[in-house]
């Protein structure tokens, strides 16, 4: 879609998250004895756990008193959907690739994954080229593993983040911009240096930038979504991008972002 033609429901279907009748998962079990037993949990996900040195945040942050951990709980129904989806003999990729899309952190925790796998210089920016790098069967051991801890309740700001996200890919018709969005979204969901989301992600240069100094193909587009959000009229006309395009793609994308917030337990 280009930036001119007004988002609507034809041009930018609505994400369908939720695989025929698919239930929010539980916790995962496993035979013992003959028995069905369930799996001890393990500790949430957290930044430390995925590489990145927490300790650094009090530095780059004066107000903290103490370094702390940041959690990164998945929602159940997002990856129960997954996990369903996983079981099916030939799961449908964009379906799987929607469903991940319907997580920040899930997107986080994927991309993570993915960019760990590839050959240096080249990086993922986006879930299905990370469904495509990871493959199947390690994306199910990844799903079983955050299902361990996965959070039951409603995680607070994440339907925000995806807003972003879903805005920025109405506006440029690019999915690597959904993913600018995301990240961006999710640091300040996080609050924690937008860098460290970067790191953690692995995502190329480009997307780097376009979240950081919003330059490049997404940049502007990702500008102009955080100026309409803090209603910087200003900052909403350097972008470049025509006002009401921009309102129109925040109006549909809030509203589908709150849908899929209630429907994997977020909000």
């Amino acid at each position: 879609m280009s930036p001119t033609t007004p988002p609507a429901t034809a041009a930018h279907p609505g994400r369908t998250f939720w695989p025929g009748s698919g239930a929010p998962a539980s916790v995962p079990t496993q035979a013992v004895g003959g028995r069905s037993a369930t799996i001890a949990p393990t500790p949430a996900p957290s930044l430390r756990s995925l590489g990145v040195d927490t300790r650094t945040l009090a530095a780059r942050r004066p107000t903290t008193r103490r370094p702390r951990t940041v959690l990164l709980r998945c929602s159940a129904a997002a990856l129960g959907a997954a996990a369903h989806l996983l079981r099916a003999a030939q799961p449908p990729s964009d379906a799987l690739a929607q469903v991940v899309e319907s997580d920040p952190m899930l997107v986080l925790r994927v991309l993570h994954l993915a960019n760990q796998r590839v050959a240096p210089g080249y990086a993922v920016d986006t879930v299905p080229d990370a469904i495509e790098v990871l493959g199947r069967a390690t994306l199910r051991s990844l799903v079983d593993e955050l299902l361990l801890d996965a959070a039951p309740q409603p995680v607070d700001g994440l339907s925000h983040a995806l807003a972003r996200g879903l805005t920025c890919e109405v506006l440029t018709g690019d999915r690597v911009a959904f993913t600018a969005g995301v990240l961006s979204g999710l640091a300040e969901r996080l609050a924690v240096p937008v860098e460290v989301v970067l790191e953690v992600s692995g995502v190329s240069r480009e997307v780097v930038d376009a979240v950081r100094s919003g330059t490049g193909s997404w940049g502007p587009a990702l500008r102009a979504v955080i100026a309409h959000e803090h209603r910087d009229a200003t900052g909403l006309t350097r972008s470049g991008l025509p006002p009401i395009d921009v309102y129109d793609a925040c109006q549909h994308a809030a509203a589908e972002a709150r849908a899929t917030a209630r429907a994997i337990g977020s909000r």
